[in-house]
């Protein structure tokens, strides 16, 4: 049945961030429901959603391997206080992506909602970036005064893994045709080149 409840938490939570409530019972199978502990009576900022479009690139949303990106940047003020004058700034500290435009204005969140800005950040995926390497983006908010908000995310990059599959031996001109490299014949090798990685191979060599 539907109800409330009321949660004494001891020892007191004295960190703020992402925490897992989970409820069970006796005979029942455990629920868990993500949740975020802010302070009370004051705004908290944390990133929300975010969002790439390619500037230079194939258009599919993703961050592939030497693309330059916008990068736009949903926030939300989880607090019970409105957020007002906020500017958010992004940053990493991994080589295979630069954040060029880092720092955007937002101006006022209303404490329950979300804000989105357009085109708000620009970004450089390296040429020689892993496929599937993940990036940790640092988020952090202030509002101009002494509060700060720190939050993250994550993107992976993409990238081609080029390899060579079967190898085939065609030795009926200049051979006995049995598929195989025999000593004195002349023969034409045919390589099956494969791409087992997540972006498409442009004029590999």
């Amino acid at each position: 049945s539907l109800g409330d409840a009321t949660l004494v938490f001891d020892p007191p939570i004295t960190s703020v961030g992402d925490a897992e409530l989970i409820v069970s019972g006796y005979n029942c199978l455990p629920d868990t429901f993500n949740t975020a502990i802010v302070p009370a009576g004051s705004p908290y900022v944390v990133y929300y959603a975010h969002e790439m479009e390619e500037i230079t690139g194939n258009g599919n949303g993703l961050p592939d391997y030497g693309e330059y990106a916008y990068l736009d940047l949903w926030m939300e003020n989880v607090g019970d206080l409105d957020a007002e004058n906020v500017t958010v700034t992004i940053a990493t500290e991994n080589d295979y992506l630069t954040i060029e435009d880092s720092t955007e204005f937002y101006g006022n969140i209303i404490a329950g909602s979300t804000m989105y800005v357009n085109d708000a950040y620009t970004f450089y995926v390296a040429d020689n970036a892993p496929d599937q390497h993940p990036v940790e983006i640092i988020v952090k908010a202030d509002d101009g005064t002494k509060q700060l908000w720190s939050s993250a995310f994550q993107m992976t990059l993409l990238a081609p893994v080029l390899e060579i599959g079967n190898i085939t031996v065609k030795d009926t001109i200049d051979g006995d045709g049995n598929g195989f490299l025999d000593p004195g014949e002349t023969a034409v090798l045919i390589l099956e080149n494969l791409n087992t990685g997540h972006s498409d191979a442009l004029e590999p060599q």
